[in-house]
């Protein structure tokens, strides 16, 4: 599945949890800083050519039943 990142400067994440949080955290960083991880190739071209500036996360219960690590 191909996700056009080059004409979207936001993105909405739905859920407060660890996968919400890992996929904020790459949408965030880098391209350069995700070439040592297991990030595939298809993903990574995908990210060098986005224009996202804005993650917003929204969970459905507030942060106290968020279900990530708080590491």
């Amino acid at each position: 599945m191909n996700i056009d990142l080059k004409s979207k400067r936001d993105i909405v994440i739905i859920g407060n949890g660890n996968v919400a949080i890992d996929i904020s955290r790459i949408m965030l960083k880098k391209p350069d800083e995700l070439i040592d991880t297991e990030i595939s190739l298809n993903a990574l071209s995908s990210l060098k050519e986005s224009s996202i500036t804005n993650v917003t996360l929204v969970g459905r219960r507030g942060f106290t039943h968020s279900a990530f690590a708080l590491k």
